[in-house]
């Protein structure tokens, strides 16, 4: 995510001063969105967005039944546990076909791009 240089200002003032920080991203009460309408725990490297509006990557936000200009609420997840292990499994059979093609590549760019996930989270 890329967050916008005025919510950037009140969260470095208050959140704790660790990267990547956990978020959960949810639907507004005006903006359901995302199965069941449930919050994701997406998480924050340190990029800030370009205008006043938060910006997420588009295969995320497909991911997550995001549209564009959608409103949603954001907090920070404190002291979310670290996981000990992480099991993927693939949604479709171009995805086993990435996965045996691409397996190391796969796990280092899940390991550098994901900072926090549910049980039962979709990624893209």
């Amino acid at each position: 995510l890329a967050l916008p240089p005025a919510f950037l200002q009140e969260l470095l003032e208050t959140a704790p001063n660790q990267l990547p920080l956990a978020l959960e991203l949810g639907p507004s009460r005006a903006a359901p969105f995302g199965p069941g309408g449930v919050p994701w725990l997406v998480s924050w490297g340190g990029a800030h967005s370009s205008g006043p509006d938060m910006e997420v990557p588009a295969a995320l936000a497909e991911c997550m039944g995001l549209v564009n200009g959608q409103i949603v609420s954001i907090r920070v997840v404190p002291n979310l546990p670290d996981a000990i292990m992480v099991e993927v499994e693939p949604v479709n059979v171009d995805d086993w076909e990435m996965i045996e093609l691409n397996a190391e590549y796969m796990e280092s760019q899940m390991l550098n791009q994901v900072g926090a996930v549910h049980v039962g989270q979709y990624l893209p």
